[in-house]
C-alpha cells in the first residue's frame, strides 16, 4: 500500500528534476563553442551613453536581451541588468548593461568569452553626480 503513494510521488519528482536541468543549461552557451548570435557592431554600442540612454532606447538598437538579471534589495528595487550574447571574428562575447531605477544605462561593457589572462575590457560607467 504505501509503496503505490511513493512510487508516483518519486516519478513525479525525477520528471521535475530532469526538467530543470535540462531547462538550466539550455541558455547558456558552452564556452569555445559558437553561438547563434549575430555581432553587435562598435557603432551601435557607441550610440549607448551611460547616464543617458534608456531601456527604450537600448531595446530599439539591439532588440530584446539574452538574458535580464534584477537585483533587489529588501526595501527597493534596484538596478537591473541586460545580457545580449554575440560572436565576431575574436569570439564569443557578451554585452553587459546595467540600468538604474529610473531605467537610465549606467554601465555598458564587452566581455569576451576567452581572453588572454582572463581578463575583459573596460566598461563604460555614467558619471558620478
Amino acid at each position: 500500500m504505501h509503496n503505490k503513494r511513493v512510487l508516483p510521488a518519486t516519478a513525479f519528482t525525477l520528471c521535475c528534476f530532469a526538467v530543470s536541468i535540462g531547462y538550466c543549461g539550455s541558455d547558456a552557451p558552452k564556452l569555445g563553442t559558437a553561438y547563434p548570435a549575430a555581432a553587435i557592431s562598435e557603432q551601435k554600442l557607441a550610440q549607448l551613453t551611460a547616464g543617458v540612454s534608456t531601456k527604450a532606447q537600448v531595446q530599439s538598437l539591439l532588440g530584446a536581451p539574452w538574458r535580464t538579471v534584477q537585483y533587489n534589495d529588501l526595501d527597493e528595487v534596484e538596478n537591473e541588468i541586460w545580457e545580449y550574447r554575440g560572436t565576431d571574428a575574436n569570439g564569443n562575447y557578451r554585452i553587459h548593461i546595467e540600468f538604474d531605477h529610473h531605467d537610465i544605462v549606467q554601465i555598458v561593457g564587452k566581455i569576451p568569452d576567452i581572453t588572454p589572462g582572463g581578463n575583459g575590457t573596460s566598461a563604460k560607467a555614467a558619471p558620478n553626480k
